[in-house]
């Protein structure tokens, strides 16, 4: 087993121990959401006929007067970085409320809106600073939390990151070597086309298509650009194979190392 093999095995293996971490950090953000949504359900579901919830989020809660899903009136929380600029504190401090859309038929029903209103206005001030309360309370609780996993989350990136680092050098060097020797690719298979091998930007308004075979044959002393060889293989429109070499110098190291190691995975 090579050093890079066994790399690649220990990286592999605090990447499992990371995204682990990752997986527990998305699930608390998804349980908090879910737990502060159920506190607003439980104290702004309505009991008065007329009145219907539309949508409720963590972020606000929405209601249909009298059936009417053209117009809604809206709850939606304020928090302290609604407030302070630059500041990402996400305690909850205050609501604001409005109504989008208006549909009426008649006098009789504006009425009744306007009184079904009122009552949606009176149970939110009930409710207000008890919710403010709660999901603050919650918030707190899981902040706790998850200022511990971030604890964790940046030991096992500052674990996995020498390891990473020095992967990706051997593998650099080992590209560098098989470049050298040159790289010979399948065809590339797509449901769109036929089979073909891979295209190569050489200049930034020369691509080189059909490429079977690339071969540097020389780097620059800083490596950013090479002098290459590609072998072009392809069928006339009677079937017969061709084939033809071309030396291209100077190209830039990017144009075409980034295509290698794509078409590399992928085969």
């Amino acid at each position: 087993m090579t050093k890079s093999e066994i790399l690649k095995i220990k990286v592999d293996k605090l990447q499992d121990n990371l995204d682990s971490i990752d997986t527990r950090i998305n699930r608390i953000h998804w349980r908090r959401k879910q737990e502060t949504i159920n506190i607003f359900k439980k104290y702004m579901t309505p009991d008065i006929d007329g009145i219907d919830i539309k949508n409720i989020s963590e972020r606000r809660m929405e209601f249909i007067l009298l059936d009417d899903k053209y117009s809604s009136m809206t709850i939606e929380r304020i928090n302290q970085e609604d407030i302070e600029r630059a500041s990402w504190d996400d305690t909850l401090v205050d609501f604001k409320a409005y109504s989008n859309g208006l549909s009426l038929k008649n006098v009789e029903e504006l009425k009744k809106r306007s009184e079904l209103q009122v009552k949606l206005a009176e149970q939110f001030e009930d409710f207000k600073d008890d919710m403010i309360a709660e999901v603050n309370c919650l918030q707190e609780k899981y902040d706790g939390w998850k200022k511990q996993l971030y604890k964790r989350q940046r030991a096992a990136q500052e674990e996995i990151k020498p390891f990473r680092k020095e992967l990706r050098e051997l593998e650099e060097a080992d590209l560098e070597k098989r470049l050298l020797q040159g790289i010979t690719f399948p065809k590339i298979h797509s449901k769109w086309s036929s089979p073909k091998y891979p295209s190569f930007d050489v200049k930034w308004d020369w691509k080189i298509r059909d490429v079977k075979k690339l071969k540097v044959l020389r780097f620059s002393a800083s490596k950013k650009s090479a002098d290459i060889e590609l072998t072009r293989q392809g069928k006339d429109w009677d079937g017969k194979i061709w084939t033809d070499v071309q030396k291209i110098d100077r190209v830039r190291v990017d144009n075409f190392k980034n295509r290698v190691k794509h078409t590399l995975k992928t085969v």
